[in-house]
């Protein structure tokens, strides 16, 4: 367990509510997450992180 692999998970939820709802603040979350993800995640989370963006 790290940073990234925790910021994944949260850019997961975020996202899942983002989709049924289309929030800003939600899209901001979700943006916010994904930077944690490239700053400190590793691999695996950087290529988790691409999933959820595309």
């Amino acid at each position: 367990m790290n940073r990234g692999f925790n910021a994944i998970i949260e850019a997961a939820v975020h996202t899942t509510r983002y989709l049924r709802n289309h929030d800003p603040e939600l899209g901001w979350l979700v943006r916010h997450h994904l930077v944690l993800v490239r700053k400190c995640g590793g691999e695996k989370e950087r290529e988790a992180g691409g999933l959820l963006r595309d």
